[in-house]
């Protein structure tokens, strides 16, 4: 077993280092974007009873990225911060925009994928390199250790932590610093006194951020604006704010994600999932995306209660 089960890795990571070079610059016209469920050792609900369940026991998920005309798999990523810390209820979110925005750019999105070799490379390009006998990278003698701040509850710590690990991965040592939510906003976010920070936004159902990504905002306001080399993002958000045409604010606010995901001052992960108990007497509930609570009843009058029989 130990054979076949080396076999299949070793036969993984060459697929993949294949997929990382020869799959570039591909001419997708329309992906399809869907998860694969599987699990290791025991599903996860059932890991607490098992006997000896090693430490990777649990749900797996795959999330891939299909071209819909040549069935190619033109991207994927196991990922386990959505299915082990946030128990599958999240969606992956790269962007300032939510995917379920009528804004969000999927192209955008698409720009800089997940690419565990391609950024190993670029640190290794930067200076940062292996050191014989150590797991982080270092710079002219200085590891690469960075501070990430967080909340230390549910689910901000744990998401730390699972970042840690993630970056673990290519040489890069997160040290989490949890501390109660409120000082997380006053003492390190406002300000901005942090290396590394981890917070959640409720970003609403409009696609204006200005207060969080314009140059000119409140500087004791919660903003994460550079100083220099922002102006065309702060055109953006004065461009999507300042008209009513859909078109042209749509056209803003493309570009505004185009250069955020190029700029990169922060890494956008996720959009939780919340759980809507619904009556198994109540029939045609149909749900799209909620993002005021008032959407979930979007549908209100398909609803329908069997009175009869």
């Amino acid at each position: 077993i130990n054979t076949v089960t080396k076999l299949l890795v070793d036969v993984g990571t060459a697929c993949a280092e294949y997929q990382d070079r020869a799959l570039r610059e591909l001419p997708c016209k329309r992906l399809q974007l869907d998860e694969i469920w599987a699990f290791v050792y025991a599903k996860a609900k059932n890991v607490r009873a098992a006997t000896a369940a090693p430490e990777i026991a649990g749900d797996v998920w795959t999330w891939t990225a299909i071209d819909a005309d040549t069935k190619l798999i033109a991207s994927w990523m196991v990922g386990d911060m959505v299915s082990d810390v946030l128990a599958g209820r999240a969606d992956p979110d790269p962007g300032p925009i939510p995917v379920g925005a009528w804004a969000f750019s999927a192209a955008a999105a698409a720009l800089h994928p997940f690419d565990q070799v391609a950024a190993a490379q670029a640190l290794e390009k930067a200076g940062w390199v292996t050191v014989p006998g150590s797991k982080v990278r270092a710079k002219n003698g200085t590891p690469f250790s960075v501070q990430l701040v967080s909340s230390n509850s549910y689910p901000n710590q744990q998401v730390a932590e699972a970042l840690a690990r993630q970056l673990a991965d290519i040489g890069v040592e997160i040290v989490v610093k949890p501390v109660p939510p409120s000082e997380l906003v006053q003492k390190y976010l406002l300000g901005r006194h942090y290396e590394m920070a981890l917070a959640s936004f409720d970003v609403g159902p409009d696609p204006d951020q200005y207060s969080l990504w314009h140059s000119g905002a409140d500087v004791n306001s919660l903003n994460f604006a550079y100083s220099r080399g922002w102006g065309l993002i702060d055109s953006d958000l004065e461009n999507g704010r300042g008209t009513v045409d859909p078109q042209q604010r749509l056209a803003a606010y493309i570009d505004f994600q185009m250069l955020m995901a190029d700029a990169a001052p922060a890494i956008f992960l996720y959009s939780a999932r919340y759980d809507y108990a619904v009556s198994q007497r109540v029939h045609g509930v149909h749900i799209n995306k909620v993002v005021e609570p008032a959407d979930r009843f979007m549908y209100v009058t398909q609803w329908y209660v069997n009175t009869t029989g």
